[in-house]
């Protein structure tokens, strides 16, 4: 489209912005150096916390600083990393769709970066080894200090992405299960499935079910949720074999709702056609959505013939009628300490790789009963 074409679209205020932005030269330190009149060594020197090794005079640091704030300078941190120091950058790579609730990750990790005062790259697995592989690569090129990840099941840790992570000063995974604490000279911050499964399991033979039924994608990264399901049922007097509490599914593809009507419709099939079942946990809050409209279209009751729970709790499922209960792993603790590990290890070095457990907790809303 043609710039006046365009310009129409836009009113005054946003044009005008766009004009500035584009007009808008970058500030370097010899802009700065020329303003104040001193050497483009002098203002590196007080820009970089080291005037007094340069004997800066205080005066001169001040009227440094007001200049480089009034011309707004962004000091660049690549360049910072190509002479050895730190760029104060953190990677962040992230699984895709929503099936774990990612889209919330990177935002509150991000913001709680920056107001320590590092920026943040974001890119994500795609559920893919050699996606990831070349996602280090480029955080390594940048040269950030430090490696945020959450990797979907051990199956990604290959020789050659456990070579590459070991190239970061300092990395931070989060995972479902504890097995990564032996595999990766990172800390981890291991979600506990046992806690949540434990309380929901509890609620469903308090509230008289009988018969919970899991239903969940097979893959190695439902393995920990699964095991926690089936040892909360044992502890409760359920029958916790394959065939009478658990029903697994092909992996799913994607996460969007319609991608699990594939099983939804085998619950007409006959591989649940003489199974019946007055509870559902299912291991994501878009499963436990679709599972409800399901039974809805069926004339089932949600929760009087069947209680239905989801995990993740995204802030969503609390608008649904009935709304969604689910088992949290609560994320925002979660991102806290993600990024107060992190820090610690880059303002300490020496430290040793350690492992805190974040538990689970079951979150009690009307599709539960």
């Amino acid at each position: 489209m043609h710039k006046r074409g365009f310009r129409k679209y836009l009113n005054k205020k946003s044009w005008d912005f766009i004009l500035k932005s584009e007009l808008t030269p970058l500030i370097t330190l010899k802009m700065i150096a020329d303003e104040v009149g001193v050497t483009h060594s002098t203002v590196s020197a007080v820009l970089n916390d080291r005037a007094s090794e340069r004997r800066v005079g205080k005066k001169t640091q001040r009227r440094v600083l007001e200049v480089a704030r009034r011309l707004n300078y962004q000091p660049n941190y690549l360049a910072r990393g190509l002479v050895g120091k730190r760029t104060k950058t953190i990677g962040l790579i992230m699984p895709s769709g929503m099936y774990f609730p990612q889209y919330l990750l990177p935002q509150e990790i991000s913001l709680l970066l920056h107001k320590k005062g590092y920026q943040t790259y974001l890119t994500t697995s795609l559920h893919d080894k050699e996606v990831f592989l070349n996602s280090l690569a480029e955080l390594s090129a940048r040269r950030v200090d430090g490696v945020i990840f959450f990797p979907y099941h051990n199956h990604y840790l290959t020789p050659a992405i456990r070579q590459a992570l070991r190239q970061f000063p300092v990395t931070v995974l989060l995972a479902f299960e504890s097995i990564f604490r032996d595999t990766l000279q990172a800390h981890l911050v291991c979600v506990k499935m046992d806690q949540g499964a434990e309380e929901m399991v509890a609620h469903f033979a308090q509230t008289g079910r009988r018969r919970p039924l899991m239903v969940t994608s097979v893959g190695p990264s439902n393995e920990a949720k699964v095991k926690a399901f089936k040892n909360a049922l044992e502890r409760h007097g359920y029958d916790s074999s394959d065939e009478a509490a658990l029903y697994g599914v092909p992996p799913i593809a994607s996460n969007d709702l319609d991608s699990y009507t594939h099983f939804l419709r085998d619950f007409e099939s006959r591989k649940l056609r003489d199974r019946t079942f007055d509870a559902l946990f299912c291991t994501c809050d878009e499963g436990a959505i679709a599972a409800m409209n399901y039974l809805k279209q069926r004339g089932i009751r949600v929760p009087e013939d069947v209680a239905v729970v989801g995990l993740n709790d995204m802030p969503l499922i609390r608008g649904f009628q009935p709304s969604v209960a689910s088992i949290s792993w609560r994320h925002p603790i979660a991102c806290e300490l993600i990024v107060t590990r992190l820090v610690e290890r880059l303002n300490q070095t020496g430290l040793e790789p350690g492992c805190d457990e974040l538990p689970t907790q079951f979150i009690r809303r009307e599709s539960a009963g």
